[in-house]
């Protein structure tokens, strides 16, 4: 931390964060009973006590908007938001302040796939496959696909690169505003907690803009007008390697154990970092929140509560960034390129690796990503070209433009792949691929 202590601190106050070991059986995030959630339930009053308890969040006959993470129709817990956790915050916020709505909120990643490209998921299928639309059933709250909301154009006062957005009404016109994000890393941000969060809010127009090297920037800017009023990470399993989108059993950590709540994003993250055995100025995110000298990104500032972290940190793996000579039957030809289409072409990879896609092709699959990549006078075809960066090989092979092209990355690799193999007998039922 030697960057830290050469400058004084932001200001003179503390920012808290408390941490809590859930102890005892809690079942699974798919198979939990009463039992198991009001486990779940002490542990989290305990892990806010410090904080003030719920009641300092939130007021009798007020809207509590919980923005959770429920990106992916994956199984319960594994990508996503604990629905354990938020059941628990529903049952300490209806017995103990008693709001008139509660609204659990997202714009789900897979959403964003279905708009550009037509697979993927809604976000109301994402809420039920990942058990948040039983939760919300049972405790009959709410539930908010943001990308169906009215939205209000916010100018962002100081930014950096988002000067102005376009902010769903079920959150800015929400009295308290409650994140809880799952806690893993991320391939193109490092860790993905409660700044990440933000990028859930957002329709996809929005999340499209500086998804590339100026992430950072972008998750500061928007923390601007999009401030949560409590952080609570969902440790309870937690997600290493490749991240969100993992394809692999053993990127699941099932036993972290662990609950963590506070009032400054920053902060939180910043201990979340600590409890995967990063070092904040390593996070790119945090790196420039400390550069701002930002409130909470200086861990000297920052008063941990409960379980100490040298009880329950743990060294996560992390994420495989490499693309040439990592695939059978992919040759990839990478040059000055960001994180943004380097994460999204290793995410898309994966996901043909594991499906069994990239065993079957009986042509080599040659990929061009990055600004002045070398490339020899003949490419094997067919060929993919990634990102506005490659622009200038546009002619050499099939062109995703964009900066980054996100999912179109994804409809690029599927019609060039398509050419080589037969996909249709990787097809699932729903019509996407395996």
């Amino acid at each position: 931390m030697s960057m830290y202590m050469n400058r004084p601190l932001s200001s003179g106050r503390k920012q808290l964060v408390s941490l809590a070991r859930l102890t005892g059986e809690a079942g699974i995030p798919e198979n939990y009973t009463a039992h198991h959630l009001h486990l779940v339930k002490k542990t989290l009053q305990e892990c806010l006590e410090p904080l003030g308890g719920i009641t300092a969040f939130a007021k009798p006959d007020s809207v509590v908007a919980i923005k959770v993470n429920a990106g992916f129709s994956g199984p319960p817990g594994v990508y996503t938001t604990d629905p354990r956790v938020v059941e628990a915050l529903i049952m300490l916020l209806q017995e103990y302040v008693g709001p008139r709505e509660i609204r659990i909120a997202e714009n789900a990643a897979e959403s964003h796939m279905r708009d550009e490209i037509g697979i993927g998921s809604t976000t109301m299928e994402c809420f039920e496959a990942c058990g948040l639309a039983a939760v919300a059933n049972r405790r009959g709250v709410k539930l908010v696909a943001m990308e169906n909301e009215l939205h209000e154009q916010v100018l962002i006062p100081n930014a950096t690169v988002m000067t102005h957005c376009i902010v769903p009404k079920a959150v800015l016109e929400a009295d308290s505003l409650i994140f809880v994000p799952h806690f893993k890393n991320h391939m193109a941000a490092g860790i993905t907690l409660c700044l990440k969060l933000n990028q859930g809010v957002i329709p996809t127009s929005e999340k499209k803009k500086f998804h590339d090297a100026r992430l950072p920037e972008k998750l500061l800017d928007l923390l601007r007008i999009i401030r949560p009023d409590l952080c609570i990470v969902d440790a309870l399993w937690a997600m290493q390697g490749q991240g969100p989108t993992s394809q692999f059993p053993d990127d699941v950590i099932r036993d972290m154990d662990l609950l963590m709540a506070g009032t400054n994003p920053v902060a939180v993250d910043t201990i979340g970092a600590l409890l995967m055995g990063l070092d904040p100025i390593d996070v790119p995110v945090l790196a420039l929140a400390a550069e701002m000298a930002m409130e909470g990104s200086d861990p000297r500032s920052i008063e941990l509560v409960g379980v100490p972290i040298a009880r329950c940190a743990r060294k996560f793996r992390p994420p495989e960034m490499a693309l040439d000579g990592v695939f059978p039957n992919v040759v990839v030809y990478q040059g000055q390129a960001c994180e943004g289409c380097v994460s999204h072409l290793r995410i898309f990879l994966d996901q043909l690796l594991v499906a069994g896609i990239l065993h079957e092709l009986r042509e080599t699959l040659t990929i061009v990503v990055g600004r002045d990549a070398k490339l020899p006078s003949n490419l094997n075809q067919p060929v993919l070209i990634v990102g506005d960066c490659a622009g200038e090989h546009e002619d050499r092979g099939l062109f995703v433009p964009g900066c980054c092209p996100l999912s179109h990355i994804f409809r690029g690799l599927l019609d060039q792949v398509s050419t080589i193999c037969d996909l249709e007998q990787f097809r699932c039922p729903s019509g996407d691929y395996a």
